[in-house]
């Protein structure tokens, strides 16, 4: 899932639910943004595969709970 940060409301309290909830606990996750202002959480963390990158958080740890339903 994604959410477009460009449109108006585009980060609503539900789309946000919905983004953590699309992925499970299971591996390392981040939240990441692209210059294109497209928010996804993405399986390669830390510096892997940045270029179009605006920013990203830090690496979720697996078994957090940081994401998930």
């Amino acid at each position: 899932m994604r959410i477009d940060l460009t449109k108006p409301g585009g980060a609503t309290l539900a789309e946000v639910r919905q983004l953590l909830a699309s992925k499970d606990d299971s591996e390392h996750r981040q939240l990441r943004v692209t210059d294109s202002r497209i928010a996804y959480l993405s399986d390669e963390v830390g510096s892997e595969n940045i270029g179009g990158l605006c920013f990203r958080f830090e690496t979720w740890q697996q078994g957090n709970g940081y994401c998930g339903p």
